[in-house]
């Protein structure tokens, strides 16, 4: 997925900084997208993903004007309810922008929705229907917190609604463990 950085873009725009460079927030945005994109050759009929989990290094400053180039690839963890992603965002000149890994878990839609009606109107799977512009000001989640060993602030990590993953032995939303394709990727 590639992406022109705009104005609204900015560290100042979404509050994240004071500079006008392509903010933090929004680079995550634009890597969790290209997840959602990579995550449906793993999804059956009714399924979707949510986030769980993010760990980025945002390595390089991009300006206004400046294109970023984002993947996101699966690993061999993606199996099962769980799925994770090697992100990588690459700038016009070929450098390293960010990079990590963002973990999502698969849910029944329709389920997931029921039990989190303040989630707002549904918007149909991907490709169905007007996608909500994923703002910065969606993040950070409540609850968010580092994952065990690493300092605070270093890592943004969400803890999963209680849905996502049961408790041992409870009833699930999820979908039993599927074999991913081999080498999946996202342009």
């Amino acid at each position: 997925m590639r992406h022109e950085v705009t104005d609204a873009d900015t560290a100042i725009r979404v509050g994240s900084g004071d500079v006008p460079v392509l903010a933090t927030p929004r680079l995550i945005a634009w890597m969790e997208a290209a997840t959602v994109r990579a995550a449906a050759p793993f999804l059956g009929a009714g399924r979707t993903t949510v986030g769980t989990a993010v760990r980025i290094e945002h390595l390089r400053a991009t300006a206004v004007g400046g294109e970023v180039e984002v993947t996101a690839e699966a690993t061999s963890d993606a199996t099962g309810r769980r799925l994770t992603f090697a992100v990588r965002a690459v700038d016009g000149s070929g450098r390293v922008v960010a990079r990590g890994e963002i973990e999502r878990a698969v849910v029944d839609r329709q389920r997931f929705l029921a039990r989190h009606p303040d989630a707002g109107p549904s918007q149909g799977p991907p490709g169905e229907g007007p996608a909500p512009d994923p703002t910065p000001s969606e993040r950070p989640p409540s609850g968010a917190v580092p994952p065990e060993g690493q300092p605070s602030g270093a890592v943004l990590s969400e803890r999963p609604p209680s849905d996502v993953v049961p408790p041992e032995g409870a009833a699930s939303d999820a979908v039993p463990p599927v074999a991913p394709p081999s080498g999946t990727t996202t342009p």
